[in-house]
């Protein structure tokens, strides 16, 4: 059977319905409240894909909404997205601050820790991945050292092996 609908012909089968399945999906308007929860969420740390399904939102909205009303990651300023840490943690950090990555995927993972125990699952997402990077950075910075460990091997590699291990620099305000 052949059904026309709008320009184009439909061939459906006996089970199919005859009306139009895409003029079909209801509408729906979210809450101010479920806006609100998704932003939170995205600025977390969860993908859009992930906080759309979540929320139940449309991918497409999200993005138009994220974009005009000022909330993407990229509009956010230096720091706003994390929420603030409280006096103690940042006394450690100042007395602690972490200078190579092994140093901070472990405090990656500590605050991963933290997301997880205060029920913040996407926060807690956020850290672990940033923990995978610093991890692998943390790896090549081993494997450098031991090939510095290999150069030192030879006397005439002396001026060419650096003294100290291979810190990133660190980002100042």
């Amino acid at each position: 059977m052949v059904v026309l609908i709008g320009a184009g012909a439909i061939i459906v089968g006996m089970t199919d319905p005859i009306e139009d399945t895409a003029s079909s999906r209801p509408w729906t308007r979210r809450s101010a409240t479920v806006w609100a929860a998704a932003r939170a969420d995205y600025l977390a740390g969860g993908s859009a894909a992930e906080v759309c399904e979540r929320h139940g939102l449309s991918l497409s909205t999200f993005r138009w909404r994220a974009r005009t009303e000022g909330w993407r990651l990229a509009d956010q300023p230096h720091g706003a997205v994390v929420e603030p840490q409280e006096a103690d943690d940042l006394a450690f950090a100042d007395a602690h601050p972490p200078c190579n990555a092994a140093e901070m995927a472990r405090l990656a993972w500590s605050n991963a820790s933290r997301a997880m125990r205060d029920g913040k699952l996407i926060e807690a997402r956020g850290w672990s991945r940033l923990h995978v990077d610093l991890e692998k950075m943390a790896r090549d910075d081993r494997q450098r050292l031991r090939t510095y460990a290999k150069w030192a091997e030879h006397p005439a590699n002396a001026g060419f092996i650096p003294t100290t291990p291979p810190y990133r620099p660190m980002e100042e305000d």
